[in-house]
């Protein structure tokens, strides 16, 4: 069996269908044996005050373009939420739609001009960009939707694209791959995405392939809705093992392989 001691790809009560409270899956990660433990629920409506569909057009756009402040969490913040329990490393990332063509993330990059004495505000470590599902095939040739994945993964903040596999959109692979390469970024493949039927199993079987051929690093996660899913990748294992997958290309097999290819990706804990 692959070992993979790092789960970059967890949800808690926060999404949609979530079944599980922070704690809880701490707790699971401890008892999976984990290194390091990834909780990225979603940006939505709910956690956002806006979401301009074309940031240029704001009053201030070069305020919603800095993003250099929201690669990780304030220094203040890393005292609410901890960050070492039991030996297993916590980092607070989040999953974000891509909603534009060219690549915008939903709430991302807003300025937050309303803060208070006493608020927290939550910067992710990290962001795994997904392609939304207001995106149809008949709308976007391959050739602008590998563009957009490229834009979105170029992204400072954003540490991978995950559900390659799920969308009906044709896209590049090797280009695409190619490019998150140059970026030192992995792509992401989620137990989850293997429960959804034969095609997407298929899709997710050759994107692993190209991956192995070009020497493109991969995380692969969970995509826990409960606690009891944490660090639990049964037909995800059993595929990489089938294909004969390189085992120095899994970047969360273990949280030393992890931490050193996200430091090359620019990001810090």
């Amino acid at each position: 069996m692959i070992s993979i001691r790092c789960d970059l790809r967890t949800h808690t009560f926060f999404t949609a269908g979530g079944q599980s409270s922070l704690q809880e899956n701490i707790d699971a990660g401890i008892e999976a044996g984990l290194e390091l433990l990834a909780v990225t629920d979603p940006f939505s409506s709910l956690v956002v005050d806006r979401d301009p569909e074309h940031p240029e057009t704001e009053e201030d756009s070069s305020s919603e373009g800095d993003n250099s402040e929201t690669s990780s969490l304030e220094d203040d913040e890393q005292e609410i939420l901890p960050r070492d329990v039991s030996g297993v490393k916590l980092l607070y990332g989040c999953v974000a739609d891509i909603v534009s063509p060219e690549g915008y993330l939903f709430g991302i990059g807003l300025p937050g001009e309303k803060k208070f004495w006493g608020d927290t505000v939550f910067m992710p470590d990290f962001i795994i960009a997904l392609a939304s599902g207001k995106w149809k095939p008949m709308e976007m040739s391959s050739a602008k939707a590998t563009q957009m994945y490229i834009n979105a993964v170029s992204d400072e903040k954003v540490l991978m694209l995950g559900n390659l596999c799920r969308t009906d959109l044709e896209f590049d692979y090797t280009e695409l791959i190619r490019a998150c390469r140059s970026l030192n970024k992995p792509v992401e493949i989620d137990e989850q995405t293997l429960l959804l039927g034969d095609e997407v199993r298929e899709k997710a079987r050759k994107l692993l392939i190209k991956c192995a051929e070009e020497d493109v690093m991969i995380c692969a996660d969970s995509g826990a809705l409960n606690a009891k899913e944490i660090g639990g990748l049964p037909l995800l294992q059993a595929e990489l093992k089938e294909i004969a997958f390189p085992d120095n290309l899994i970047m969360n097999s273990d949280i030393r392989i992890f931490l050193d290819n996200y430091h090359k990706a620019g990001f810090r804990v």
